[in-house]
């Protein structure tokens, strides 16, 4: 994998992250065709349908992601209100497949200010507004996140996809995720970052 283009490490008390972000050229070489992320970018840009803009949420198909078999890697997150800190999860992949979020509850339709760990919410929503304020159709947002969160560890990667509203503005973004390892709660497998 190339060199991160840009890398932030965070930690609030005893949760913390590192977010390295990559090119699309790091995507292509890194993605298989049947990755989730490879295979929702080429749905996204066959919606896009050659134009220089973001497609509509509107033509989006959410039984197509179930047709590529990839809906447990996809989360749909509103960001039609301004403030970021006011975003909500439309649709998470722990929602269909049955398994208990970070905090045992489900994220849907709770703003992701109010997520519990503030880590999280912080980064979550530092990403996604710039997702949809920075709407460049080169650099859409890949990255990668290794993170302990509630003593979860994850490590994925993720691309951000944003979706237009009827008035032309980013309203919706496509987060889909391919996981590097299992999540655990096994320190021994903790990520090797120093979170200061």
């Amino acid at each position: 994998m190339q060199q991160a283009i840009a890398s932030r490490k965070d930690r609030v008390f005893e949760d913390y992250q590192q977010r390295d972000y990559f090119s699309l050229e790091t995507l292509v070489e890194t993605e298989t065709s049947d990755s989730p992320i490879s295979i929702m970018l080429e749905y996204w840009l066959h919606l896009r349908d050659g134009a220089s803009t973001s497609p509509r949420f509107q033509a989006f198909q959410l039984e197509k992601v179930w047709n590529l078999k990839i809906p447990h890697h996809l989360a749909l997150i509103d960001c039609s209100a301004i403030d970021p800190y006011n975003y909500f999860v439309v649709r998470h992949p722990y929602d269909i497949t049955n398994m208990p979020w970070l905090f045992g509850e489900s994220i849907s339709g709770v703003p992701i200010g109010d997520c519990p760990s503030p880590l999280l919410s912080w980064s979550v929503q530092a990403d996604y507004h710039a997702a949809k304020e920075h709407e460049n159709l080169d650099h859409l947002h890949y990255s990668r996140v290794r993170q302990v969160v509630n003593g979860i560890y994850r490590d994925y990667m993720r691309l951000l996809l944003p979706f237009t509203g009827s008035g032309g503005d980013v309203t919706m973004l496509a987060s889909v995720t391919r996981l590097l390892q299992p999540k655990t709660r096994n320190p021994a497998f903790f990520p090797l970052i120093d979170p200061d």
